[in-house]
């Protein structure tokens, strides 16, 4: 099974720390709401596209601190989704200088405006992280039953994994 998010984006903007800070919770959200709906061999998919300041983003420490492990990236392919066109979508502040939100045919819950298909090529330089949810140490696993500190049998993949594992 797979999780899959094309291009996530809050809507706040790129550039600046508040904005990174407001993408990063947005992604910290959906790893969150995504780990229960995963078995144990799923995955979680986030396609994103290549420019320095979505990479301050910091996708797969995000992804880290939800419990994830980040298994590959793949160039996107929008193949895989057929039918496929990338959108722009932008928020209440556009709406807000448009004709069209002053008379109110913008208003409720869907105040969003879909634009025409993006000119640009998001494709181009897109990556798909690929994410699973990291299995807890075998160490740890022992050392909350009070199992000795002392290695035994099993232990070698736990000494393989390194310090910063357990």
């Amino acid at each position: 099974d797979r999780v899959v998010w094309n291009f996530p984006d809050a809507g706040v903007g790129v550039v600046g720390r508040l904005a990174v800070q407001a993408n990063q919770d947005l992604l910290d959200a959906f790893f969150r709401a995504a780990k229960p709906l995963l078995s144990k061999e799923g995955e979680v998919h986030v396609a994103m596209r290549a420019c320095e300041h979505r990479a301050r983003w910091n996708v797969a420490g995000v992804a880290a601190r939800a419990g994830y492990v980040h298994r590959a990236s793949l160039a996107f392919a929008p193949a895989d989704f057929p039918g496929y066109e990338h959108f722009r979508t932008l928020g209440e502040a556009f709406a807000l200088e448009t004709d069209a939100f002053e008379r109110g045919s913008n208003k409720g819950a869907d105040n969003q405006k879909r634009e025409e298909p993006a000119d640009d090529d998001v494709a181009e330089g897109a990556q798909t992280l690929i994410f699973q949810a990291a299995e807890k140490p075998e160490g740890k696993a022992r050392a909350r039953r009070g199992v000795s500190s002392a290695r035994g049998e099993g232990d070698e993949e736990d000494a393989r994994m390194g310090d910063d594992a357990r």
